[in-house]
């Protein structure tokens, strides 16, 4: 249909569009589809009525013989619970009872060179299309006609095109992790009526906050490192530090480094004062001594370049 690609995915039912928009909305929705059933074309009034047929309404045995007010919010609850061939009689006759709105928004998509939904069917769209390309016509429409609902014109553009907006796959966040991308391969093949999805979003909410303990473990696990590495160098190389100038003080501070990288180069720093170490007595021979000199210069060069890599670290970074 058209110029703009349809978004792999399975063909969303009617009633979804009662789930995503407000239920006061769906409410509108509902009223307007009722009061233009008397002025309905046969073929749409006939197809509401059956449905509504069906419908327990009190005090009446054929639910379509109840007035507007007193069907509202059944229809509403009913299109709610699943019934998605109630919700495509429903929207129909609201399209039709938008005449005016209704041709606005197909002069739009024959501009747009996107052909109008001819052939639907009863309880679900027939395809889908990217958000980002729905939202670009809505927008447009609202632009040029200020005196429109933002959310008449959503659903009057997925009626229309007959095609359900989902989000675009660019805007999908990428999973990494194997473990994770199992998980959400797993969950992505089950039905839309398979009882996990009523947890949903406890579910999601658990994995925040799973994900803000985790991070705070993390950064206790970071700061037992990077204390453990400073206290290592602080205790076992105070006479090579006192020798090179080195102001140990400093290193006490706790001054907002960030900790991670203060571990990974105090670490660093402890390695290299340990090969210093061993060379930084004076030999007891001049021929040892020569080739002494040397290794403690390089010695003294690599941690003298540790450490200044660490005043260079930013302060006030972490904290």
């Amino acid at each position: 249909m058209g110029t703009e690609d349809s978004v792999t995915i399975e063909r969303p039912p009617f009633g979804t569009v009662f789930r995503v928009t407000s239920e006061q909305f769906g409410l509108e929705v509902v009223r307007a589809a009722l009061q233009h059933r008397p002025h309905a074309t046969a073929s749409v009034r006939d197809r509401l009525n059956g449905r509504l047929r069906r419908l327990k309404v009190p005090g009446f045995r054929d639910g379509s013989r109840a007035k507007t007010a007193q069907l509202e919010l059944p229809v509403l609850d009913r299109v709610l619970d699943g019934d998605d061939r109630l919700a495509g009689a429903v929207l129909r006759c609201w399209e039709e009872a938008n005449a005016g709105l209704r041709d606005v928004v197909a002069a739009r998509l024959a501009d747009e060179n996107i052909e109008l939904c001819t052939r639907r069917s009863s309880d679900r769209f027939a395809s889908t299309w990217p958000e980002s390309a729905w939202n670009s016509h809505r927008t447009a429409l609202l632009e040029a006609n200020g005196d429109l609902s933002s959310d008449a014109v959503g659903v009057m553009l997925m009626l229309l095109a007959g095609k359900f907006p989902v989000p675009d796959l660019d805007d999908v966040p990428q999973v990494v992790s194997p473990r994770f991308r199992r998980w959400l391969d797993e969950l992505e093949a089950l039905p839309p009526t398979a009882p996990e999805w009523s947890d949903a979003e406890e579910f999601g909410e658990t994995v925040t906050w799973l994900a803000e303990i985790k991070g705070t473990e993390l950064v206790i696990a970071v700061l037992k490192r990077r204390n453990a590495a400073i206290d290592a160098v602080l205790d076992g190389y105070g006479d090579e530090l006192g020798y090179l100038g080195i102001d140990t003080a400093a290193w006490c501070e706790r001054d907002g480094r960030d900790p991670l990288s203060v571990a990974l180069v105090a670490e660093d720093l402890a390695k290299a004062l340990a090969a210093y170490r061993p060379v930084r007595p004076q030999a007891k021979s001049r021929e040892e001594e020569q080739k002494r000199a040397g290794e403690r210069a390089r010695c003294e060069e690599a941690v003298l370049k540790l450490v200044a890599d660490w005043e260079a670290l930013p302060k006030d970074t972490f904290g």
